[in-house]
């Protein structure tokens, strides 16, 4: 990596020096794509843990950035077994 490129500081911030070594290491030369899905799924699913618990579409669509619409599209493709689960239980 270049030195004075701005790029190894940048991971260092982000990963700590032994990271950006580890990463610099193995991806030397190399594209690396990390695609935005990735982190999607995550809120996705964190949305859809605190609709569980309770949440409403207004409070997540302000938290997340996204319109209660939207929220409502997330929330409604929850695993169906889930929730009919947690429907009847105890019965």
């Amino acid at each position: 990596m270049q030195e004075g490129s701005g790029v190894f500081e940048e991971l260092e911030g982000i990963l700590g020096t032994d990271g950006a070594n580890r990463l610099v290491d193995y991806y030397a030369g190399s594209s690396l794509y990390i695609p935005r899905g990735i982190q999607t799924g995550r809120k996705r699913r964190q949305i859809r843990e605190e609709f569980k618990k309770g949440a409403g579409y207004r409070e997540l669509a302000k938290k997340y950035g996204y319109t209660e619409r939207h929220i409502r599209k997330i929330t409604r493709r929850m695993p169906q077994g889930k929730i009919q689960g947690e429907l009847f239980e105890g019965l």
